[in-house]
């Protein structure tokens, strides 16, 4: 956990800021002593922030319009996954004090990218016994320096110090601290279904030892059924894929409800078509897991996944969890307490609370 909880000195509120091209949840938290305390939580529909790149500056005034005219505050900022590159590395049998120098080497193993042109940085993730091998795990990651410049002045201009920035896929890393004394399910996945994408990552006796981006989200669903059903509007399909998804057992009035429009029988054909695809992808990362003798026993999601699909998942034969902080009342971690007030949040925050207790700052 970061120095604001290890070292037990310093009370302070964050802003927790997770960008998304569908939503930018936002969450508000208080860090004092060991104890992480969510106190509020609010989206924002961004689509229109992203029609032509991404409008930051819309952004960050709805971030101030949602937490008050209050004075400076510190942001945490997660980036969309398609603004970073970043990848999973392995060193073997060196101390731990050399894989900074190390990892200066690696940042030419995530291909074009330079010191010139992006800013780099690593985060170590463990390390583990194989084969008579001592193997320190790294994430390694490069963001564009436009990139960072456009976010950072943006916020400024209302007063946003942003401190910190992650992306997806660190954010689950770090959100599997939470899960440190589940000693059945050291192997696992957890996954983020996202809008445009989703995010898979492996652990191995607890350590992340591979991750993957599939490009495979919610909109796959609706571009699907758009090419399918072209004389529907978008609204109608966002509406149906939210609330029915893959669930086939509505009652008749339920049906017609979402089907006065919609073929149903284009509909679940799309559905399928889209979720097959999906879920053979995770299949493959199972697979390529057990070929590496990493035997998954348990399946951690969140995130934009629509409904009935985690019947899925239990097919696949491991225990399932969806991560839902209205759900989680109190967790304890290795070093730190995550405390949800009465506040509505869900499994769509779950990047934000990675990153509200995240280590990289």
């Amino acid at each position: 956990m970061d120095f604001l909880i290890k070292k037990n000195i310093i009370k302070k509120s964050k802003v927790i800021v997770d960008i998304g091209s569908k939503y930018i949840k936002i969450l508000e938290v208080h860090y004092a002593g060991k104890k992480v305390t969510v106190t509020n939580a609010q989206k924002i529909d961004s689509t229109a922030m992203f029609q032509d790149g991404i409008n930051y500056a819309d952004m960050a005034k709805e971030i101030r319009n949602i937490i008050g005219e209050q004075k400076k505050c510190e942001v945490s900022v997660s980036l969309p996954a398609h603004l970073v590159e970043s990848k999973i590395v392995t060193v073997k049998n060196k101390k731990q004090t050399d894989i900074p120098k190390l990892m200066e080497k690696e940042y030419s193993a995530i291909g074009r990218v330079t010191p010139l042109t992006h800013i780099l940085d690593y985060a170590y993730l463990g390390k583990k016994e194989e084969n008579s091998d001592t193997v320190h795990y790294c994430l390694i990651s490069a963001v564009h320096k436009n990139t960072m410049e456009q976010l950072v002045e943006a916020f400024l201009e209302y007063d946003l110090k942003i401190t910190t920035v992650t992306f997806p896929t660190y954010n689950m890393i770090c959100l599997s601290s939470l899960y440190h004394n589940d000693y059945e399910n050291l192997n696992r996945l957890m996954i983020d279904f996202g809008a445009s994408g989703t995010r898979v990552v492996a652990f191995s006796d607890g350590i992340p030892v591979y991750a993957r981006n599939l490009d495979i989200g919610f909109q796959s669903y609706v571009e699907k059924l758009i090419a399918e059903q072209d004389l529907v509007g978008t609204p109608d399909i966002i509406k149906a894929l939210k609330i029915v998804g893959e669930m086939s057992l509505l009652e008749n009035e339920q049906t017609r409800k979402y089907f006065n429009s919609l073929d149903k029988t284009v509909y679940y054909k799309a559905v399928d078509h889209v979720s097959s695809k999906l879920i053979s992808e995770i299949e493959r990362i199972i697979e390529l897991c057990e070929n590496n003798g990493i035997g998954i026993t348990k399946i951690i999601y969140g995130g934009s996944v629509i409904n009935d699909f985690d019947k899925r998942l239990k097919h696949l034969g491991f225990e399932v969890e969806k991560f839902d902080l209205d759900m989680c009342g109190d967790m304890q971690a290795r070093d730190f307490l995550l405390w949800i007030e009465e506040i509505s949040v869900g499994s769509l925050y779950f990047n934000g609370l990675g990153l509200a207790v995240s280590t990289m700052l």
